[in-house]
Order: C-alpha cells, then sequence, then structure tokens
C-alpha cells in the first residue's frame, strides 16, 4: 500500500527516486534512548561532515545514490532480533 502511494504521489509531483543515503546522527529518540551529552552530540554531527559533504555533492550533480547495503547480517539484526530487543524495553 505505501509504495502504491509514494508511486502515486511521485508521478502526481514529477518526481524521481534516486536513492537514499546513511548519514548517523546523535539519538534523538528519548522515549526509547538517552540522549548524548551536548559535546558527545557535537562530536557525531562534526564526524558526519564528510559524508553530507558527499551527499551534497552527489545530490548537487543530480546523481543516484548507491544501492543500500543488504546483507544476511542486515537482514538478521532486522528481522529476528528487533522484536526481540523491543520486548526487553
Amino acid at each position: 500500500m505505501r509504495q502504491a502511494i509514494t508511486g502515486s504521489l511521485q508521478r502526481k509531483k514529477q518526481l524521481q527516486y534516486m536513492g537514499t543515503a546513511q548519514i548517523i546522527m546523535p539519538e534523538n529518540y528519548i522515549a526509547m534512548f538517552n540522549a548524548p551529552q551536548k559535546e558527545q552530540a557535537r562530536n557525531i554531527v562534526g564526524q558526519a561532515e564528510p559524508a553530507l559533504q558527499k551527499v551534497l555533492t552527489r545530490l548537487r550533480a543530480g546523481q543516484e545514490f548507491p544501492p543500500p547495503r543488504e546483507n544476511l547480517y542486515d537482514r538478521f539484526m532486522s528481522g529476528p532480533v528487533n522484536p526481540v530487543f523491543y520486548r526487553f524495553l
């Protein structure tokens, strides 16, 4: 259903899907996790700067982002591990 809505909106607005990029930022979901201290958060944002610059370069050049990594480890961590993780929170 979600893909149908996304595809419909994409056609209506004449958008082209270019992929996604991962930028590691400070945790802000404070309902489940503690937010980092101010200095630690600044450090995380500072470390993200090179990745942000690469994203901006691709966007300005109109280049698609490479497909996300998808391997057995990733499928395992988002599959059976997630329900176990959230059960103990």
